[in-house]
């Protein structure tokens, strides 16, 4: 169920490695979709994986965590609440993008969408802390 899953990917985030966090991520996700509600991804589910692609420094993570981002936006745009980002998602993909940070620049920017995206948002708990403002100046500082 949902919630063995859950331990499953707190498991390998702990352990260090996103990579097998994210097989299991799949293969829940893919259970789900056949139809087996008992493995329903929800906010706990995607935000531990964050927190696995968060804790290591591998090419292409500020990718990896901004289409996990993506993907429950869009769960939750089409009717799904259980899995709409909350502060937590958020400022994890921020701190990620602040680690992972490429010379290009795109990681800044990135991080700039999901602060004004959290600005826009009404609701008091999604609002930016000085946690998160801190995470994108550090994202533009490791980018030079």
């Amino acid at each position: 169920d949902t919630i063995t899953f859950n331990t499953l990917l707190k498991i390998a985030a702990k352990a260090g490695e996103p990579v097998v966090a994210d097989e299991i991520f799949q293969e829940m996700m893919t259970k789900y979709s056949e139809g087996n509600l008992q493995v329903k991804p929800d906010r706990v589910s995607f935000n531990t994986l964050l927190l696995a692609w968060s804790r290591v420094k591998r090419l292409n993570t500020g990718r990896r965590v901004t289409e996990l981002l993506e993907t429950m936006q869009d769960m939750a745009d089409n009717g799904d609440e259980s899995v709409r980002p909350d502060h937590v998602s958020m400022t994890t993909v921020i701190n990620t993008l602040a680690k992972s940070a490429r010379k290009d620049g795109s990681n800044p920017q990135q991080a700039e969408l999901i602060i004004s995206r959290m600005e826009d948002n009404k609701e008091a708990a999604l609002r930016p802390d000085v946690v998160t403002y801190t995470s994108v100046i550090k994202c533009w500082m490791e980018c030079g």
